[in-house]
């Protein structure tokens, strides 16, 4: 019985990344990046294609960008957002980057949108935002 259950949890050790990795009609599975650079511009992606996106946060103001509402049919966010220092790291209020991973879930062109807020500021208005085309396909 233990020897099974061992046996058992090694092939679905070795299943499950297999599976989680949705691929295109190509059999590959695009990973694209993303920072402000892009703003206003088309990105063509596929149905389960992971999108990156870096934007700049000043820590400690208590904003991030999120994904407005209407996107989170078109996209599922990956895990939490992750922080990376900058070359400024050492200075006080230097800025970072969030960094927020996606998956493309749904075919169609969106307009894609970030918003910059305070999270539990209900009232107040995005101080910035960004936004581009995507274009998924099947």
């Amino acid at each position: 019985m233990i020897v099974e259950t061992a046996f058992l949890f090694t092939i679905i050790q070795f299943l499950t990344p297999l599976m989680a990795e949705p691929i295109d009609g190509e059999g590959t599975m695009s990973s694209i990046t993303i920072s402000e650079q892009n703003q206003g511009t088309e990105m063509r992606m596929h149905v389960g294609d992971e999108l990156t996106v870096h934007l700049p946060v000043i820590p400690g103001t208590g904003y991030s960008w999120h994904l407005s509402e209407e996107n989170r049919k078109v996209l599922v966010e990956i895990g939490e957002p992750t922080f990376e220092k900058t070359s400024d790291a050492r200075k006080l209020g230097a800025p970072e980057q969030q960094v927020i991973r996606f998956r493309v879930k749904s075919a169609g062109a969106h307009q894609l949108r970030l918003e910059y807020r305070r999270p539990w500021d209900k009232q107040g208005a995005a101080t910035k935002s960004f936004s581009m085309t995507l274009v998924a396909r099947e």
